[in-house]
């Protein structure tokens, strides 16, 4: 018996390299500066892009025929943050 049967959950978890990351901004449109001190405003926005790749150790031969042994994913996320 093979210790990683293709398409098992053994065999789909090895990662031979992983790549993530990220870039993020976050603006505060009301916030103030005086006597050289900056002070958040009520509003806070962000916007985040993630970007990963994955490739396993088998490649295709490791999904059991079913994929390409390698997947990438790209992501935008966006939040509000509001203060009362």
């Amino acid at each position: 018996m093979r210790a990683f049967e293709p398409g098992s959950s053994a065999a789909l978890s090895l990662n031979r390299e992983l790549t993530q990351g990220f870039v993020n901004l976050i603006w505060s449109p009301f916030a103030t500066y005086t006597d050289g001190t900056a002070r958040s405003g009520w509003l806070d926005l962000g916007v985040e892009a993630m970007f990963t790749r994955r490739d396993l150790v088998g490649g295709a031969g490791a999904t059991g025929g079913t994929a390409f042994g390698r997947g990438a994913d790209t992501r935008l996320l966006a939040g509000a943050v509001a203060r009362f």
